[in-house]
C-alpha cells in the first residue's frame, strides 16, 4: 500500500513538472511580426531622409518586433509601441531623424497605443489629421519636432489618450508660424481619459475659455502651458468656481513665460494636491498673500516651487512667517527664486523644510548674513546665493552638508578664511564658485588631497594664491572649468604638471604669470574651448601645440609680452572672440582655409602686424567688431569689407598705413544697417 502511494505521488510530481515545462515553453513563444505591419514600418523608415547616427539600422529582416524602438504584443504580434524619441539633454544632441512629414503608413498599425517621435525633425510641417484616426493611442508625444500651425481638432477623437505632449521647442518659436488658435480648443474637452497635457509654445492669446475647457477633463493632473501668451483673466477666481475638482486634483502646473502680472492669483493657494508649480518668467509684482511660507504651509505636499525671473517682486515681507515656532513638516525639495528682486534677508524658517535639495536665490537682492541654520538641511544638494549683497562669513555649519554638490556664493561681500576643514566632509561637491568676494581667502596646504572631484572651480578675485599655482588641483581629474582670475597669482609659468584632460574653460587673466606658454599646452588640455590669459606678463611665441584646439571659440591673450609670427591653424569655424591686442606679434596675419562665419569680435590693436586687410575675415558675416589700431596694415581697403561684413558695427583702423578711399564708403557699405561713429575711425596718422 505504501509503495502504491509512493508511485502515485511520483506520477503526480512528474505530470506537474511536465505541465510547468509545457507552460514555460508556451509563454516563451512570441508571435511573429505581421507582414503588413512590417511593410508599413519600412515605409515609415524610408520617409526619413536623414538618420545621422543610424538609429533605424536595425529596421531590416523579418522580425520587426525586435527592431529598436518597436514593441509588439507578445501574444498577437501586433505592433503596439513606436518609441523613437531623441533626448536633447543627452551629450549627442544632433542624433535626430529628419523628414518632411509624418508618414501615413502609421495608419496600418491598427493596435498602436504608444507613439513617441519627440525631439526629431519634421521640417515645419503641420500635425497630420490622420493621427485622429488612430483610436487605440493612449500615449502621443510629438514635442520638439518642429511641427507648426494649428492643432488638428481630429485629435479630439482619441478618447483613450492618457498622455498628450505637443510642446513646441523654445528655439523653434517664430511668430509667423505659431498661429493663434482663435478659440478652436473645444476638441480638448473630448479627451476624457487624459491625465497629462503639455501644449507649450502654442499661442492661446485668442482662445476662449481655455482654462474652463482644460479643467473640465475629469482625470487631468499634469498641465504644461509654457510660453502660451496666457493672461490674468485666464486665472481669475470667478472663472474657476465651478471647477473645484480640478483645483484640488492638479499635481503639476507649469506656466513658465506667459503674460501673468500683478499679485500671484489666489487660485493657486487652493491647489492642495500640487507637487510642482512653475510660475517663472512672468510679470508678477507681488507674492502669494501671506508670503511664501504661508503658501508652502497650505500646500505641504508641494515638491517644486519655481518663481524665478519675476523681476519685480520687490517686497520685504516675502519671507515673513507666522510659523517661526512650528515645525513645517512639508515636502518641498526645490525652491527657485533667482532674479526676483526680493530685497530681504534669508529666513531661518528654511531649516524646517528638511527635504530641501535645491535653494536658488541668485541675483535676488538678498542681503545680510547667511543663516547658520542652512547647515541643518542635510538633504541639500544645490545652493546658489550668487550675485547678491550678502555679508559676513560662510557658516562653519556648511561642513555638515554631506550631500552638497553645488555651492555658489560668488559676487557678494563675504569675508573670512576657508581652510581644508571647511570642505572636509563635502565628498559630493562638484561645483565650487567663490569668486568676486574680495575679502574672502583660501588658505590651503600644498599637499591637500580634497575629498571631492570638482567639475567647476571659480575663485576669481579672492585673496590670495601668491607664488604657487594651487598644487591640490592636480588631484582634480574631472575639471571642466577653472577660473583663477584676479587672484594675485605670481608664478614663473603655467606648471607642466597641470594636465586636465577634460578642461574646456580656463581663465587665469589679470595675474602676474610670467614666462612662455608651455610648449605642449595643447596636449596638457586637449579639449580646451575658452582660454583667457589676458593681462599677465607672458612672453615668447605661440606654441604650435595650440593647433590641437579644434573647437576653440574664445582666445584672449591681450596685454602680455607675446611676440613672433602666428600661424592660422587655430583659426577654426567655432571661433567667435579673438583678442591678441597689446602684444608684440609681427608679420602678416595668417590665412586659414576654415570659414570664420561665426566670429563676432577681433582685436589686433597695438602689435606689429603688416600686409593687407586680413583676408581670413572675408566671409565673416557675424563680425561685429574689428579693431586693427596701431599696426602696419597697408594697401586699399578691399570691397568685401563693405559687401560681406553685414553685421559690422565697429571698424577701427587708425594708426595704420591704409590707403583710405572715401568713395569706398559710399559704394560698398550698403549692407550695413547703421554706420557707427567708430567705423569712421580710420585715420592713418
Amino acid at each position: 500500500m505504501r509503495k502504491l502511494v509512493s508511485n502515485e505521488s511520483s506520477v503526480v510530481v512528474l505530470w506537474m513538472m511536465m505541465l510547468l515545462l509545457l507552460l514555460q515553453f508556451c509563454f516563451s513563444i512570441t508571435a511573429a511580426c505581421i507582414q503588413k505591419e512590417r511593410e508599413a514600418l519600412l515605409r515609415f523608415k524610408n520617409s526619413f531622409y536623414e538618420d545621422p547616427f543610424h538609429r533605424l539600422a536595425s529596421w531590416n529582416g523579418t522580425d520587426c518586433c525586435n527592431w529598436n524602438g518597436v514593441g509588439c504584443n507578445q501574444t498577437t504580434g501586433y505592433v503596439t509601441i513606436i518609441d523613437l524619441r531623441q533626448d536633447y539633454n543627452q551629450v549627442d544632441s544632433y542624433e535626430s531623424l529628419s523628414s518632411n512629414f509624418i508618414d501615413s503608413s502609421l495608419l496600418e498599425l491598427k493596435y498602436l497605443n504608444h507613439l513617441d517621435l519627440s525631439g526629431n525633425y519634421f521640417n515645419h510641417t503641420q500635425i497630420p489629421n490622420f493621427l485622429g484616426s488612430m483610436l487605440e493611442l493612449t500615449y502621443l508625444n510629438l514635442s520638439r519636432t518642429s511641427l507648426i500651425g494649428k492643432i488638428p481638432p481630429h485629435l479630439g477623437n482619441l478618447s483613450k489618450l492618457e498622455i498628450l505632449d505637443l510642446d513646441r521647442d523654445y528655439y523653434e518659436f517664430d511668430a509667423t508660424r505659431w498661429v493663434p488658435l482663435n478659440g478652436d480648443i473645444e476638441w480638448i474637452s473630448h479627451l476624457s481619459s487624459l491625465h497629462t497635457l503639455h501644449l507649450s509654445g502654442m499661442n492661446f492669446s485668442n482662445a476662449i475659455n481655455l482654462m474652463q475647457v482644460i479643467s473640465s477633463l475629469p482625470s487631468l493632473s499634469s498641465l504644461r502651458l509654457r510660453s502660451c501668451s496666457l493672461q490674468n483673466n485666464d486665472f481669475s477666481l470667478g472663472s474657476w468656481l465651478n471647477y473645484s475638482s480640478f483645483i484640488s486634483r492638479v499635481q503639476l502646473l507649469d506656466l513658465h513665460d506667459n503674460q501673468l502680472s500683478g499679485q500671484i492669483p489666489t487660485i493657486f493657494q487652493n491647489m492642495t494636491s500640487l507637487k510642482y508649480l512653475d510660475l517663472s518668467l512672468n510679470n508678477f509684482t507681488a507674492i502669494f498673500e501671506g508670503g511664501i511660507s504661508t503658501f508652502i504651509e497650505n500646500n505641504c505636499g508641494l515638491k517644486v516651487l519655481d518663481l524665478s525671473l519675476n523681476f519685480y517682486f520687490g517686497t520685504d515681507d516675502v519671507f515673513e512667517s507666522s510659523y517661526e515656532n512650528e515645525t513645517m513638516g512639508c515636502d518641498l525639495q526645490v525652491l527657485n527664486l533667482r532674479y526676483t528682486s526680493l530685497k530681504t534677508k534669508i529666513p531661518n524658517w528654511l531649516e524646517k523644510l528638511k527635504n530641501l535639495q535645491t535653494i536658488d536665490l541668485q541675483s535676488s537682492q538678498i542681503y545680510g548674513l547667511i543663516p547658520t541654520s542652512l547647515g541643518n538641511l542635510s538633504n541639500l544638494k544645490y545652493l546658489d546665493l550668487s550675485i547678491n549683497n550678502l555679508t559676513g562669513t560662510i557658516p562653519a555649519s556648511f561642513e555638515r552638508l554631506l550631500n552638497l554638490e553645488v555651492l555658489d556664493v560668488s559676487e557678494n561681500s563675504l569675508k573670512g578664511v576657508l581652510t581644508e576643514a571647511s570642505f572636509a566632509n563635502l565628498y559630493r561637491l562638484h561645483t565650487l564658485n567663490l569668486g568676486y568676494n574680495e575679502n574672502l581667502s583660501l588658505e590651503i596646504k600644498a599637499n591637500w588631497n580634497p575629498p571631492f572631484q570638482l567639475l567647476f572651480f571659480d575663485a576669481s578675485r579672492i585673496c590670495c594664491f601668491g607664488s604657487e599655482f594651487p598644487q591640490w588641483l592636480q588631484t582634480q581629474k574631472a575639471l571642466v572649468g577653472l577660473s583663477l582670475s584676479n587672484t594675485n597669482l605670481s608664478i614663473s609659468s603655467i606648471p607642466t604638471w597641470f594636465t586636465p584632460q577634460n578642461l574646456i574653460t580656463l581663465n587665469l587673466s589679470n595675474n602676474q604669470i610670467m614666462g612662455p606658454l608651455p610648449t605642449n599646452i595643447g596636449d596638457q588640455m586637449p579639449k580646451l574651448q575658452r582660454l583667457r590669459l589676458n593681462d599677465n606678463l607672458i612672453d615668447g611665441s605661440l606654441p604650435r601645440s595650440i593647433c590641437r584646439w579644434k573647437n576653440l571659440n574664445v582666445l584672449n591673450l591681450s596685454n602680455n609680452r607675446l611676440s613672433g609670427m602666428i600661424e592660422g591653424c587655430f583659426l577654426n569655424p567655432n571661433l567667435y572672440l579673438l583678442d591678441l591686442s597689446s602684444n608684440n606679434f609681427s608679420g602678416i596675419f595668417p590665412y586659414s582655409h576654415e570659414n570664420l562665419s561665426y566670429i563676432e569680435q577681433v582685436y589686433l590693436r597695438n602689435n606689429n602686424f603688416e600686409g593687407s586687410m586680413p583676408i581670413v575675415l572675408k566671409n565673416a558675416k557675424s563680425l561685429e567688431i574689428l579693431d586693427l589700431t596701431g599696426n602696419k596694415f597697408s594697401g586699399t581697403i578691399p570691397t568685401w569689407v563693405g559687401e560681406n561684413l553685414e553685421s559690422l558695427q565697429f571698424l577701427i583702423l587708425r594708426d595704420n598705413l591704409f590707403n583710405i578711399n572715401c568713395k569706398f564708403w559710399i559704394l560698398h557699405t550698403t549692407n550695413w544697417k547703421e554706420v557707427s561713429p567708430q567705423i569712421l575711425a580710420t585715420s592713418t596718422e
